[in-house]
């Protein structure tokens, strides 16, 4: 039986530049994920067995050496890398497949083309990132960190666009990563991806300001739940009842701010009363969709988790459901 690679070669033997996508449907069907094809085309393009190069159309197609057509073959071409030493165009493969698996449409400039790196859309969303490969030096490293912060800051002519930096998962760059000033985090609003050659991507976000604390008059249901499973108290009660105001408020700011109107949300908080609703939301052991489009927009601080985290609703709340809060956000990138 042949290899997942033999069936690749066989059939871009006899129709070469196809891309991963199309390779995909080929042989598993559209509703197959890509990223297997995907990392089987860039280990061969290492090995020198495939050619990777950007098609008329703008994809990027998949060649047999030596089958590339003259007009797609650009002035220099990347040198294979090894997976520890990653190249800008290989953080960027992997971040075309991420994306792509994820709704998101992507404008890629590869090799020495100008332009943004990745110009992602999803929607009426944008996001845009710039990508720097490992480099051979520690110093070379920060000069690329520095200098993709630079590019970005450059690129920042979108107000509703969410824009990040892309670089590969090695402990130097995360460490320029966790020293760079949280002020500037907090002000740019700049966002780090840390790429591993195994298709992993890791989001690095940073803390926003919290809900705005504004009061606010919303129906609450009567019967609201103890805290922590404790029989309530006058002062307990007026909390729970102040947090589910909270939980309306975010709900108002994500669809005002975001035009991003969770209804499920809306209905399981206007039902169960907005403690009630959270800790239904915190049993899951998969966080609810609307929090991965709170990450998209760059607005994590307007999630339930990062509400439940904070002070002083923790007291409403089990250590458990306060740990289940912050891991979740920070597998985003999120300090609560």
């Amino acid at each position: 039986m042949a290899t997942l690679k033999e069936e690749i070669l066989q059939l871009l033997d006899c129709g070469p530049g196809l891309t991963d996508r199309e390779i995909t449907n080929a042989l598993h069907g559209a509703a197959t994920p890509q990223q297997p094809i995907n990392i089987a085309c860039r280990q061969m393009a290492e090995k020198g067995v495939l050619e990777r190069q950007k098609r008329a159309d703008g994809l990027l197609g998949n060649y047999p050496t030596g089958k590339v057509p003259e007009a797609h073959r650009p002035i220099e071409r990347a040198h294979a890398q090894e997976t520890d030493r990653m190249s800008e165009d290989a953080v960027k493969a992997i971040l075309e497949t991420w994306l792509t698996e994820r709704g998101w449409t992507c404008k890629i400039a590869w090799g020495r083309e100008r332009g943004i790196d990745i110009d992602a859309s999803n929607g009426d969303r944008h996001w845009v990132i710039e990508v720097k490969g490992c480099g051979s030096r520690n110093a070379m490293r920060v000069n690329y960190f520095i200098a993709t912060l630079g590019e970005t800051l450059q690129r920042m002519d979108d107000p509703a666009a969410r824009y990040s930096i892309a670089l590969p998962d090695m402990a130097q760059f995360r460490g320029l990563w966790r020293r760079l000033p949280q002020l500037a985090k907090q002000r740019t609003r700049i966002t780090a991806l840390f790429v591993g050659a195994d298709g992993t991507v890791t989001i690095h976000d940073q803390e926003r300001d919290g809900p705005d604390a504004t009061d606010r008059m919303d129906p609450i249901p009567k019967a609201l739940p103890s805290i922590r499973n404790e029989k309530p108290t006058a002062s307990a009660d007026g909390l729970a009842r102040r947090f589910h105001q909270e939980m309306m408020g975010i709900y108002e700011r994500a669809a005002r701010e975001c035009s991003y109107r969770p209804t499920r949300f809306l209905r399981m908080v206007t039902e169960r009363g907005g403690l009630e609703a959270a800790r239904e939301l915190l049993k899951s052991t998969r966080p609810a969709e609307g929090l991965t489009t709170l990450w998209e927009h760059g607005r994590l601080d307007l999630s339930m988790e990062a509400l439940v985290c904070q002070e002083p609703w923790r007291a409403l709340f089990t250590d458990d459901e306060i740990d289940m809060a912050r891991q979740r956000l920070e597998h985003l990138g999120y300090t609560a």
